[in-house]
């Protein structure tokens, strides 16, 4: 049952590439949504989480529909981050993501935000683009009141939709790429989560390079493949004649944001650990080479 309700869902979720007109785009956005209402309230335990997570998403979607009718874009783009959980309407995503399961809060953070998405690319206002670099600041100093493995997942998960939104506006095909990364390896952060049994990375007892990273990535600790892409990024706004002093703000965060994540990280797979038992040398060779770079 579960795995015919997938292929409908990812069936609806398609079917959105094949159309230009926004009466059609919406259709198939609500029809996934009630598959993954479905597979919600089948997977998820929480009814009363179920419940307000639909709310908020049905509110979203009719509103999204009556501002294209009036046409009033400003409203129509509110609506869409509203839907997604952007910053600054995101405590609602934070609030209920701690009560999700993880093959749900992998779904909630990467497959519902692909239609949304599209909805950006099609009716996106430039005066966006400022409020999404505030976003990327906002989601840094969310990182002090992380006090849960989902919770700082959801974060991090922000932080990167927040750069997939930014790169809309300069550079489409960077953009798929970068999507295309950003969900292969949240795939692989799931699925090493789910063959290790645990419900907290933070108690993995038997941890991997692998996962580890995998982490790395996830944060754009440098210099891995996520941190190149962001570079990237950089000269791409460059480019497009970006202030100095926005491009060295926005790298600032971006350092600070995965120092941050890095620290954290680390404190809690390998502090607790060091006296215990013996820490890889080749793991303590990449901790190495990684600080080295950042300080160069």
């Amino acid at each position: 049952m579960l795995n015919l309700l997938l292929m409908y869902y990812f069936m609806f979720i398609f079917m959105v590439f094949f159309y230009s007109n926004m009466i059609m785009i919406w259709f198939y956005m609500e029809m996934s949504s009630m598959i993954f209402y479905i597979m919600l309230n089948k997977l998820n335990n929480n009814k009363e989480i179920n419940i307000i997570y639909f709310i908020i998403q049905e509110m979203s979607s009719i509103m999204m529909i009556y501002m294209y009718m009036i046409n009033n874009l400003f409203l129509l783009n509110f609506f869409i981050l509203l839907k997604m959980g952007v910053p600054p309407m995101h405590n609602w995503l934070l609030k209920i993501s701690i009560f999700l399961n993880w093959k749900i809060l992998y779904m909630v953070m990467n497959f519902q935000k692909i239609i949304p998405l599209n909805f950006i690319y099609m009716y996106m206002c430039n005066s966006w683009s400022m409020m999404i670099i505030l976003n990327l600041f906002m989601t840094t100093f969310f990182l002090f009141n992380a006090f849960n493995n989902k919770y700082l997942y959801s974060i991090i998960s922000l932080n990167s939709l927040s750069w997939i939104i930014l790169l809309m506006f300069f550079n489409k095909m960077f953009m798929l790429m970068y999507l295309f990364m950003y969900f292969y390896f949240n795939f692989f952060f799931l699925k090493n989560l789910m063959n290790n049994n645990s419900k907290n990375f933070f108690n993995m007892l038997n941890f991997k390079m692998l996962f580890f990273f995998i982490l790395l990535n996830m944060i754009s600790f440098p210099p891995t493949i996520m941190f190149l892409m962001k570079i990237k990024i950089m000269f791409l706004l460059k480019m497009y004649n970006l202030t100095k002093f926005l491009l060295i703000f926005m790298i600032l965060i971006m350092l600070v944001f995965s120092m941050v994540l890095f620290m954290f990280f680390l404190n809690h797979f390998f502090i607790m650990e060091w006296f215990k038992e013996k820490i890889n040398i080749k793991l303590n060779m990449i901790i190495y080479l990684n600080l080295m770079l950042v300080f160069l």
